[in-house]
């Protein structure tokens, strides 16, 4: 199993907007293939910073996704409401 985080920053005023595409997005991306669940998170000390993180069952699953026609109309949804480029962390367990 892997975890996966997405730090964005939200642009001034889109917040909302935002927040609302994310919930509805967030049931499509638990619908995926291999998605084990996640959630959207607001950072308390700078309301404009958004946490996304999910769970796969491995790497492969998450690629794919990655690739799908669906993460392109999500991202071509949210990218004019950010401020920069998207961070993704990959994790992995270590035992």
């Amino acid at each position: 199993m892997i975890k996966v985080l997405i730090e964005r920053e939200i642009a001034e005023g889109m917040s909302q907007y935002y927040d609302q595409t994310v919930r509805r997005v967030i049931q499509t991306v638990n619908a995926a293939p291999g998605c084990l669940g996640g959630e959207s998170l607001k950072e308390t000390q700078n309301t404009h910073r958004r946490i996304v993180w999910s769970q796969w069952n491995n790497v492969s699953d998450w690629k794919k996704w990655v690739a799908s026609d669906e993460r392109r109309r999500v991202l071509a949804e949210i990218r004019p409401l950010l401020v920069g480029s998207e961070r993704i962390t990959v994790l992995e367990e270590m035992h």
